[in-house]
């Protein structure tokens, strides 16, 4: 898997997608294909280097779910903070990152397992 900034920040992508799925951790990353292959947004194949494991990908349902929650999301945060200036959002984005720092949250995590994880 190539370690591209832009293949991480694109989850859609396979190099995307693995990388969030190792950010999640091996145990966690099994219980999220659990719940997603039976709804066909992943599947799991061998993998190709190492036959004793398998590998995840997206199936096309999955790429387009993903696709609807990034537009949702994406117009979700377009109306968080509308009130606020330009310069208030930016000192927000300082604080808010500072404390993700703080609290060892970093782009690619979250402060705890997802709720069907608990």
């Amino acid at each position: 898997m190539a370690d591209s900034g832009a293949a991480r920040r694109d989850p859609s992508s396979g190099d995307g997608f693995a990388y969030l799925l190792v950010q999640l951790g091996f145990h966690l990353a099994g219980k999220f294909a659990e719940r997603l292959a039976p709804l066909g947004l992943v599947e799991r194949r061998r993998n190709p280097a190492d036959r004793r494991s398998y590998a995840l990908y997206l199936t096309d349902q999955g790429r387009a779910k993903l696709r609807e929650a990034q537009e949702a999301s994406a117009g979700h945060a377009g109306q968080v903070g509308v009130s606020l200036t330009d310069e208030e959002r930016a000192r927000l984005t300082t604080l808010l990152r500072r404390l993700a720092d703080e609290q060892g949250i970093t782009g690619t995590s979250l402060p705890g397992p997802p709720p069907w994880a608990r």
